[in-house]
């Protein structure tokens, strides 16, 4: 389920906007959390943020390798939906964050941890919003830092575009869905 909060923050311009946000969820098992950081580090960004989950066991490690010039946001310390609102681009690795991406109208950049994961995220890729990196065993710190350059530096309009397409992809009705959806299951099932 997605929170009303998705669906009411006002995306600012994308030009006053931070460049990036990596949230890669709560523990990141796979360490995706630190690769992305390497990618963006290479490509010279200036105004990222990186969201550390509050079971990341590599917290320390993480906030060693963020600059001096980035944010540094400790999950359940700030405001999630607001913190999308204001970035060009979200580096994630997929789950619900790439619905709430679309809702807020944030575009994403997902790594995945798998095939599965990356099938779900290329459909909403295919329906015109965010982008699919690769799975994360597969990618490289470089070839993060240059799709994300590229996306950043390509016309303004396409961001845009992808910005209002994404609420439209996201019912605000979705719990109804899923209460429709299991009556309806439960009906057949009789």
């Amino acid at each position: 389920m997605i929170a009303k909060s998705f669906f009411n923050n006002p995306r600012a311009e994308l030009c006053s906007q931070r460049d990036a946000l990596i949230t890669m969820g709560g523990a990141d098992p796979k360490n995706i959390t630190e690769l992305a950081i390497n990618g963006l580090k290479m490509v010279g960004l200036k105004d990222v943020s990186v969201a550390i989950g509050s079971a990341n066991m590599r917290h320390d490690a993480i906030c060693a390798l963020v600059p001096s010039t980035w944010r540094i946001l400790e999950q359940g310390q700030f405001d999630f939906a607001a913190e999308l609102a204001i970035h060009r681009i979200a580096l994630i690795n997929g789950g619900v964050t790439r619905y709430e991406c679309a809702a807020i109208g944030t575009p994403f950049a997902a790594i995945s941890l798998h095939e599965y994961q990356a099938s779900i995220t290329n459909r909403l890729v295919q329906d015109g919003f965010g982008f699919h990196l690769g799975i994360y065993n597969a990618i490289s710190a470089e070839l993060i830092g240059a799709e994300i350059a590229k996306i950043l530096s390509s016309p303004k309009e396409h961001l845009v575009n992808m910005s209002k397409s994404g609420p439209s992809l996201v019912p605000l009705s979705g719990a109804e869905n899923i209460v429709s959806a299991i009556e309806e299951n439960m009906e057949v099932s009789r």
